[in-house]
């Protein structure tokens, strides 16, 4: 016997009712599902097609094999965790962001990537493929923003995830930096992150599920002598991602809005941060993992599978949250 299955499932049909509650224990049904835009045909025995009726269409607990069932969303575990899904992530020439780009596209995403550095973006445009293009970008810059989204919607129709990734870190501490400074830092750490978001947000509402995931830093919650600029730039841009959060829910936007707070990556930037200290390269890098309670700072893959989690259908009920990667470094 073969039955086409699909979202109508869902609807308590009593035909659908006698088909399930009658079927012969050893019958043998065939069920044909769309995957990636396919029927695919699976073979189960009646009491899998029972346990399918209770889960689907009764709501109740079931036994359902993974292949039937997939997650609340409908994904089978030979989709990707963002199949469909197209994607602008800033600052993804190199380190995290590169990272990221490279998650997303090995679960099914399209990327549109952003970096200042054009050399460095053409390159892992290179690597990575035609699921990956790249887009020269100032993130402080609006009409830059407008263009990306512009560019983004003209190549795929729309968008549903953006990832703000792109920052800079440069010391200076409260007696010697100036106010040049401090608005370097602002305008690249939190005023980019409100540009994207709030440039983004009429083609995200739109769409059926979106995401926008920012990254932040464990010195969003921490004081460094050093980064004070830096810390109140993230700082101040996740407060606005928990604002944009609420926002969002209350106006009924399909829109989750979350930040994910690394603690030290083997990043270009660490490098660059560690470098502009002065002193032993070993023992400045010495001193970072020690205050890391795991002994170590994290590899990019790391940081860029919790970005992955949050901007996939795993986290569709999880808004306005800040998830630590960070090692144990903000306990």
């Amino acid at each position: 016997m073969e039955l086409g299955i699909c979202a109508s499932l869902g609807t308590k049909s009593s035909l659908l009712y006698i088909f399930f509650n009658n079927l012969n224990p050893s019958m043998q049904v065939t069920l044909r599902q769309p995957c990636k835009g396919q029927w695919k045909k699976m073979n189960f025995d009646s009491w899998v097609i029972n346990q399918f009726w209770r889960a689907v269409v009764q709501n109740q607990e079931a036994n359902l094999p993974s292949q039937l069932y997939g997650n609340r969303c409908g994904r089978t575990n030979d989709m990707g965790r963002l199949e469909s899904k197209i994607a602008i992530v800033t600052g993804g020439a190199e380190g995290l962001g590169r990272s990221i780009v490279e998650r997303f596209v090995a679960e099914g995403a399209h990327v549109v990537f952003t970096d200042i550095n054009v050399d460095a973006g053409q390159a892992t445009a290179r690597d990575i493929g035609d699921a990956a293009v790249f887009i020269s970008h100032d993130v402080r810059l609006e009409a830059d923003w407008q263009n990306v989204i512009a560019m983004t919607c003209q190549r795929f129709g729309h968008f549903d995830t953006l990832i703000n990734n792109a920052a800079i870190s440069v010391k200076g501490d409260i007696e010697h930096a100036d106010l040049g400074h401090w608005q370097q830092m602002l305008q690249t750490n939190c005023d980019s992150v409100f540009l994207g978001c709030n440039l983004s947000l009429p083609i995200l509402k739109e769409q059926q599920a979106s995401s926008i995931v920012n990254i932040s830093s464990a010195l969003a919650g921490m004081a460094h002598v050093e980064m004070p600029a830096y810390s109140a730039a993230k700082a101040g841009m996740e407060q606005m991602t928990r604002s944009m959060a609420l926002y969002c829910a209350r106006n009924g936007y399909p829109i989750r809005c979350n930040i994910v707070r690394p603690g030290s990556i083997m990043t270009p930037m660490q490098k660059r941060v560690l470098a502009a200290r002065g002193g032993n390269a070993a023992d400045q890098m010495a001193k970072t993992i020690a205050a890391h309670p795991l002994g170590r700072i994290a590899e990019p893959e790391e940081v860029a599978n919790a970005v992955l989690f949050l901007a996939s259908n795993e986290a569709s009920f999880i808004t306005g949250a800040t998830l630590a990667v960070d090692g144990g470094l903000g306990l």
